[in-house]
């Protein structure tokens, strides 16, 4: 699979290789149309400068027509600069896409050259199973000659026991008798152990695999690692347990890893970059702190249960409240005297005997304040508390080293015996009396009563009498004398006998050395052993009720609901191969890592599949893909990057509408429907934006825009609306572009190959600021008669004058020659044509 997929990575690089290329030849000849239209934007500006030359030669008179010309000739060389600067982006973006086709090209090559190492591993792994396979044959036949051993010695044994081999002959130095004595006890110890395996779904190959209901569950092919469900035969497969590390681990910069301290035993050292605290006990009197910094720290009180020892040798004990000096240390008041004790003790001191009272109070909210009393010596001082009543002195208690007597009954709540490392309660009585320990109500009740010993109050056993099953204890019900067990502070009962009756109920299984029915022993009724319990036994493999272990290692737990894998983690690793099937969810408290080069999330393999992430906090699904149809979001999209990029790269190959093709819907109906905006391409180079139904040409009914891959137009199907649909451009007479407004239309652009037309619908063309024509203006029905301007204004008037013929009869405009002498000449006339020409010509 990895090297088809490879095959694919390189067929899809090469794919881009080719893309990128194409890419590059479109921007080179885009570059080449940018050199040419800024040599037309150079050719324009060159004109405009000499027709602003001409404007300053032909209007010396007019100073602003002349400056209008040369702003006019500046924004042409603008024009022309920012074109070729457009030239040369154009050459750099060329440039680029060589680059990119370069790159593309080489990381195709790469992608065949792990195509090929795929191949080679895929060609090695075959060889690697080949040898597999060879070694599980060989391990079989090993199997098979240790059953054949195993054969002949049970009946070399059973030739001794049956007596046809004299006393004198010794199997493995040993006599008959004691040949006979040590089978049997053998035996019956092993035709348990393999009743239990008989009774089970077990089975074993090879010595260090396990089956269940002949699935491969486990596999121990060395001490070092269990591979667990290796065949995948397990659907539902639970781990617990700690794990432990044979290196060191790093928390948040603090590292803790087993050393070596400086008594030479094992210790736990906690390490930062300041330096590090060793812990552990380092021989058999001290448990041992060690530092390489100057001093320990501690930023709360401390308190010891014990004394402390400081100086040389740490061997001078330091006084404290609870040991302070005596009175001939510090000279103490003398012997009879009484004084008030603030922060002190009352010490009686006889012969070498002693005694104390002191009260112990560190402030006024002290929760640990107390009046403490103390004998001192030999252990023949004690305490005694006495009553008198006149003449007669009784004693109710006394408190010795070793014993507690009190007159009376002792009321005592929760009471609790703790006399350190170890700790023995005595109930005694004379040889005529009893001694009885009575866990009951005072008077007849419902009452349990339970005797627990144990470890700790969450790992032991005891015995219980429940009355009415309320509380409930050990779920053994009412009225039961129970034997319990408890585990993890679960309590389970494991036999029972109810009040009424002599019959016990055991749980579970009962082991003994030797079991009988009436007077028969059970171990008559044993069946032979077969091949399947043999392996059992050569194997390092035993069960336990619901448990099963490996090498003595608790590694399966068949509970009623699951099957819980490595439950008291003794192995540090679990290798679980081959393919799993899930009936059911996955629940993964951490991350889930694709550890492999090729790795993938596969959907479920049938039509409209699907696979994909579920929110269940807003209750959507967040991402779902559907086999051959595509994905679906539930949220939005964001690319959070440098250069975000969003491709749908499309096949290079096929249909132009299908496996070329590639388009994006928005909007409520999405692909399916009318009501989207779809933007789309065709294999052919053509892309839309439009709505409406999208048909199998994947162009948009509505269609409004087009373009072409290689060419920078763009082509607007119908009118183009600015702001509302009152003010729109559209397509006019003879290909002009026509303005259309509320009012009317114009239409711009040359309708023939002579003139550039300005044509609209209205009855006149009104110019909101001056009108500046380069050249003359023509009127008239045919729009060929010149008009009158400052500029031409004398010589058009000479030339009508000149058309007159002589004699005063013969008139031109309404006036003979000699009229239009005299009009040319007329003093006030020619002194206002001097400022106003256009004025002169009505005078």
């Amino acid at each position: 699979m990895a090297a088809k997929a490879s095959e694919d990575a390189a067929k899809a690089s090469q794919s881009a290789a080719t893309g990128s290329a194409t890419s590059a030849a479109s921007s080179k000849s885009a570059a080449k149309v940018s050199e040419d239209k800024a040599a037309d934007y150079a050719s324009a500006a060159l004109a405009s400068e000499g027709a602003a030359k001409g404007s300053e030669t032909a209007a010396a008179s007019s100073a602003s027509s002349a400056a209008s010309s040369k702003t006019a000739a500046a924004s042409s060389k603008s024009a022309a600069a920012s074109s070729a600067s457009a030239a040369v982006v154009s050459k750099t973006a060329a440039k680029t896409s060589e680059t990119n086709a370069a790159s593309s090209a080489s990381a195709a090559a790469a992608s065949k050259a792990a195509a090929k190492i795929s191949e080679t591993n895929a060609a090695q792994s075959a060889a690697t199973a080949q040898t597999s396979q060879a070694a599980a044959k060989t391990s079989e036949d090993n199997a098979a000659n240790s059953v054949f051993e195993a054969q002949s010695i049970r009946n070399e044994v059973a030739e001794i026991a049956g007596g046809t081999a004299p006393d004198s002959q010794r199997l493995g130095g040993k006599t008959k008798a004691e040949v006979v004595s040590e089978a049997r006890a053998g035996l019956q110890a092993a035709d348990s152990k393999l009743q239990r395996l008989v009774d089970s779904e077990f089975d074993f190959t090879h010595g260090n695999d396990f089956r269940i209901r002949d699935g491969r569950a486990l596999a121990a092919h060395t001490p070092e690692v269990l591979y667990v469900n290796y065949n995948g035969d397990f659907s539902n497969v639970s781990a617990k347990g700690a794990w432990t590390f044979s290196e060191p681990v790093t928390v948040s910069d603090v590292t803790l890893e087993a050393t070596t301290g400086e008594y030479g035993d094992k210790a736990l050292k906690v390490s930062n970059t300041r330096g590090y605290l060793k812990l552990g006990a380092q021989n058999n009197n001290f448990c041992h702190y060690e530092t390489d910094r100057p001093n320990h720290w501690f930023n709360k009180e401390v308190r010891v249960q014990g004394e402390i020892y400081a100086g040389s040798g740490y061997s001078q004990k330091v006084y404290h409240e609870g040991h302070k000096p005596t009175p001939n240390e510090i000279g103490a008041v003398a012997k009879g005297e009484s004084i008030t004790l603030t922060n002190q003790e009352i010490v009686w001191s006889e012969n070498s005997d002693g005694a104390r009272i002191g009260f112990k109070n560190d402030a006024d909210n002290d929760a640990n304040s107390y009046l403490y009393f103390q004998t001192s010596d030999n252990l023949n001082e004690y305490f005694k508390w006495q009553h008198q009543t006149g003449a007669s002195t009784v004693e109710w208690m006394s408190l010795k080293n070793a014993s507690l007597s009190v007159k009376g009954r002792i009321n005592a709540a929760g009471a609790t015996f703790d006399a350190g490392n170890s700790t023995t309660v005595n109930i005694r009585a004379n040889s005529s009396g009893a001694a009885v320990l009575n866990v009951c109500a005072e008077a007849d009740a419902q009452t349990t009563g339970i005797v627990y010993v144990g470890q700790s109050p969450n790992h032991g056993g005891g015995i219980e009498y429940n009355g009415d099953n309320s509380p409930v204890t050990s779920d053994s019900g009412a009225d039961f004398f129970t034997l319990f067990r408890r585990s993890n502070g679960q309590t389970h009962w494991t036999a029972r006998n109810h009040q009424a009756n002599n019959n016990w109920e055991f749980r579970s299984e009962v082991k003994a050395a030797s079991f009988k029915e009436g007077n028969t022993p059970l171990t008559n009724k044993y069946h032979p052993k077969s091949a399947k319990l043999a392996r059992f036994e050569s194997s390092e493999i035993d069960t336990s009720g619901q448990d099963f272990k490996i090498r003595n290692k608790r590694v399966l737990v068949g509970a009623t609901d699951k099957l819980v894998i490595n439950y008291n983690a003794d192995w540090a690793k679990v290798d679980a191969r081959g393919e799993w099937d899930f009936n059911g969810d996955i629940l993964a408290r951490y991350d889930i890592k694709m550890a492999g080069d090729d790795s993938y999330i596969w959907t479920p393999n049938k039509a409209n599949g699907s696979t994909g992430l579920y929110d269940p906090h807003s209750n959507i699904t967040a991402f779902k893909y559907t086999n051959g149809q595509g994905f679906d979001y539930g949220a939005d999209i964001n690319i959070t990057k440098n250069n975000p990029w969003l491709t749908l790269d499309s096949s290079s190959s096929g249909s132009v509408n299908i496996e070329q093709a590639a388009g994006i819907s928005i909007g409520e109906s999405g692909r399916d429907n009318a009501a989207s905006l779809h933007i789309s391409y065709q294999g052919n180079g053509y892309s839309y934006i439009g709505m409406g139904d999208l048909g199998a040409d994947n162009i948009a009914d509505n269609w409004a825009m087009q373009m072409n891959y290689q060419s920078r137009w763009v082509k607007f199907r119908s009118d183009i609306h600015l702001q509302d649909s009152n003010t729109k451009l559209a397509k006019g007479v003879s290909n002009t572009v026509r303005a259309i407004t509320s009012h009317g239309y114009v239409d711009i652009g040359p309708m023939n190959t002579g003139w550039c037309h300005f044509e609209t619908d209205r009855e006149r063309f009104y110019f909101g600021q001056s009108l500046h024509v380069k050249g003359e203006l023509y009127a008239g029905p045919n729009y060929n008669q010149k008009v009158i301007h400052q500029g031409n204004f004398n010589q058009q008037l000479q030339a009508s004058a000149n058309q007159v013929t002589s004699g005063d009869s013969q008139k031109f405009a309404g006036k003979t020659e000699q009229q239009w002498q005299d009009y040319i000449q007329d003093p006030v006339r020619a002194a206002v044509a001097v400022t106003n020409p256009i004025a002169a010509a009505f005078i």
